[in-house]
C-alpha cells in the first residue's frame, strides 16, 4: 500500500513538473500524462493465480450420471483453475455434457466439432502433447475466443470469462483428468 502511495505521488509530481515544462505545447504535455496513466495501471496489474478445483462426492457422482446419460464412456474434469472457480452446475446436452463453473464452461462430447468458416483459428500443442485449436473472431481478444481439443475420444471445449492469457488457459486444459 506503501509503495502504491509513494508511485502515485512521484507519478503525480512528474505530471505537475512537466506541465510546468516551457516549450512544449499541450499535446505533447497530454501524451505525456497518458503514458504516465499508462504506467500507473500496468502497476496496478494483478497476475491471476491458478488454483486447484475442489469436487465434492455427490459433484463427482451428478458428473457420471450426467456422463452417462450423454453416452459418454468417459468424462474429463479440470484439475485447476483461477481462484474460487467451483463447478456450479452440470447438464445433459443431447451429443455430451456441458459442465458450468463460475468463471469457465467446458462442453465434452462424443461428437466431432463443427467446422465454422467466420471462425479464426490457430493450432496449438500443449505441454501434455495433446493437441488444441484456439477458435475466435478476426479481432482475437480474449473475450471472443474459445480452446477446443481432444481427449481420446472426448472432444472439449473450454471457454473461460476472465480472459485470460493463453498460457493460463493451456495450464487448465493441460490439467484434465479423467473422471474418478
Amino acid at each position: 500500500m506503501e509503495h502504491k502511495l509513494s508511485l502515485c505521488l512521484l507519478l503525480a509530481l512528474n505530471i505537475v513538473m512537466i506541465s510546468g515544462c516551457s516549450g512544449e505545447s499541450h499535446n505533447e504535455r497530454e501524451a505525456q500524462r497518458r503514458q504516465l496513466s499508462l504506467a500507473e495501471v500496468v502497476t496496478e496489474a494483478k497476475e491471476e493465480v491458478l488454483r486447484p478445483i475442489v469436487y465434492s462426492e455427490q459433484q463427482i457422482a451428478s458428473i457420471a450420471a450426467e456422463a452417462k446419460a450423454a453416452s459418454l464412456g468417459t468424462v474429463y474434469i479440470p484439475k485447476i483453475a483461477v481462484d474460487d472457480c467451483p463447478l456450479i452446475d452440470g447438464k445433459v446436452l443431447a451429443n455430451g455434457v456441458e459442465l458450468d463453473y463460475k468463471y469457465m464452461t467446458v462442453i465434452q462430447s462424443a461428437k466431432p466439432f463443427e467446422e465454422s468458416q467466420e471462425a479464426v483459428s490457430k493450432r496449438v500443442e500443449m505441454k501434455n502433447g495433446l493437441k488444441g485449436e484456439w477458435i475466435g473472431d478476426k479481432s482475437g481478444l480474449p473475450r471472443n475466443r474459445i480452446l477446443r481439443f481432444q481427449i481420446d475420444t472426448n472432444y472439449i471445449v473450454l471457454e473461460e470469462t476472465r480472459h485470460l492469457p493463453e498460457k493460463d488457459v493451456l495450464a487448465i486444459a493441460e490439467s484434465f483428468v479423467r473422471l474418478p
